[in-house]
C-alpha cells in the first residue's frame, strides 16, 4: 500500500482517513434559505460528524460556513444565503482536500 511504501505511521494515517472522511461528510451537508442560510433538516448529524472529525465545535463551523467578513477599516460580518453557503462549502472541501495532498 502507499502507506507502506512512503513509511506513513499510524498516527498520521488516521489524520488522513479523519480529513477525507469529513470531507466526504461535507458533501452531505446542505444549506437553503434566503436572505440567511440555514442547515436543511437533513444536514445536522452530517456537519456534527464533520465539526468531530476537525476538532472545531459545531457552532464554529456552522458559522464560517454561513457567514462572511469583510475587512475595511473595521470588520463586517455578513449573512450568506443558502446558494452562497453551499458554494462556501464546496471550496471549503476542495481546499481541505488540496492541503491534505
Amino acid at each position: 500500500s502507499a502507506f507502506k511504501l512512503f513509511k506513513i505511521g499510524p498516527a498520521i494515517k488516521d489524520y488522513i482517513w479523519k480529513i477525507l472522511s469529513a470531507i466526504l461528510h461535507l458533501g452531505n451537508v446542505k444549506f437553503e434559505g434566503e436572505p440567511k442560510a440555514r442547515l436543511d433538516e437533513d444536514s445536522e448529524e452530517n456537519l456534527q460528524i464533520v465539526s468531530e472529525m476537525l476538532g472545531v465545535s459545531f457552532d464554529d463551523l456552522y458559522f464560517v460556513l454561513t457567514h462572511k467578513k469583510i475587512s475595511t477599516f473595521e470588520i463586517i460580518t455578513l449573512d450568506l444565503n443558502g446558494d452562497q453557503a453551499n458554494r462556501l462549502r464546496d471550496s471549503f472541501a476542495k481546499d481541505l482536500y488540496n492541503k491534505l495532498f
